[in-house]
């Protein structure tokens, strides 16, 4: 209901409260985390059932397969979602975009391969620790720079 400055919810229901998700403290981060850049992220009282639906896929995955590579495609699909991140390998390499000093060529084939391929062909991806590292910090900077603001969550992750 909408009240004076800000909307009131009157009541809600259950439908999953993924219980894997919520039993250990690995995946406790990585929910909260994943919480906390859509909530920097997404404009205010505007409709994404895009980014609902990327969601709620995240959090169907992450309750039965809780890995790194899921958070950094959630990362690299919501970005492209909402526009802030066009992944093309040869302007990623060129260095004109904001961040990509933190990758190397074979890290850009592996953002593509994240934007571009489904959470099954994902989920089989071999990609390095050191391109993943990669990866996470180009996402990193490309999220704090897009949202303008910190991501405290990540203070957290080891």
């Amino acid at each position: 209901a909408e009240g004076r400055n800000f909307y009131v919810l009157q009541e809600t229901s259950v439908i999953n409260s993924y219980p894997n998700l919520k039993s250990s403290l690995n995946t406790i981060k990585y929910a909260y985390y994943i919480f906390e850049i859509v909530d920097a992220l997404l404009p205010e009282n505007e409709v994404h059932s895009d980014v609902y639906s990327l969601l709620l896929q995240i959090l169907q995955i992450l309750e039965t397969h809780p890995r790194k590579i899921f958070i950094r495609a959630f990362e690299v699909k919501l970005m492209s979602y909402l526009g802030y991140l066009a992944v093309d390998p040869e302007e990623l390499m060129s260095g004109n975009v904001s961040g990509s000093e933190f990758l190397s060529e074979a890290s850009v084939i592996g953002l593509t391969l994240l934007q571009q391929n489904g959470w099954q062909e994902i989920e089989e991806l071999d990609i390095s620790e050191k391109d993943a590292k990669r990866i996470e910090q180009f996402m990193r900077f490309r999220i704090e720079r897009e949202s303008q603001k910190t991501i405290k969550s990540l203070d957290y992750f080891d």
